[in-house]
């Protein structure tokens, strides 16, 4: 009686198994679950092994939508600047690495590349984007300081402008005399003869 018993116990697992294994390679939306269930941290793992293997595309797209994706705490947004980054520079997209180690800067300002494991080129890349960070925030703290703004800068020329408009809508909207005479309907057509 308990031999019957642990048959039919191992067909069932056997079954199930089997099941399993065919749902997992016929059904592509098996194959959804793991990526679905993947963290923020292990997309960004997986963007660096891409980087590694010289997937530069790929790689770039992966952090760019995980960075547009709002979900990344201050570190891990670091590391996604960094592998876009270093990616962008092995697409040969200067102007867009640079851009991408300044955030990282902004993000992190105590990082830098490590020269053992960065190639000189993008340790390069990343010491002339932090020459044009720091002149870009001094010519940014420059412009608060020492320049006045433009007229039409200035909230007060905005308020001024816009009460100017009311004004004019107010005084010149016309008055309330006028009366607009639509002009009369036509009469019916005579009816058909038959």
């Amino acid at each position: 009686m308990t031999l019957i018993h642990w048959q039919k116990t191992r067909l069932r697992v056997t079954a199930g198994v089997l099941l399993l294994i065919f749902l997992s390679t016929t059904s592509p939306g098996i194959g959804w679950v793991p990526g679905a269930l993947a963290t923020v941290q292990q997309d960004i793992e997986h963007g660096q092994d891409l980087y590694d293997f010289a997937e530069y595309q790929q790689a770039m797209d992966l952090v760019t939508s995980l960075i547009g994706s709002g979900q990344l705490s201050d570190t891990e947004q670091r590391d996604a600047f960094i592998i876009r980054a270093r990616s962008a520079a092995g697409l040969g997209m200067v102007a867009q690495a640079k851009e991408d180690f300044c955030a990282v800067h902004n993000l992190d300002q105590t990082w830098i590349p490590d020269p053992v494991m960065f190639p000189k080129d993008e340790v390069d890349l990343f010491n002339a984007a932090l020459t044009d960070c720091q002149q870009a925030e001094a010519d940014a703290d420059q412009d608060e300081d020492g320049e006045e703004k433009p007229f039409y800068m200035k909230p007060v020329a905005w308020a001024a402008g816009a009460g100017a408009v009311i004004l004019a809508v107010i005084l010149l909207g016309g008055s309330e005399d006028e009366t607009v005479v639509e002009p009369a309907l036509a009469d019916f057509p005579p009816p058909p003869a038959k």
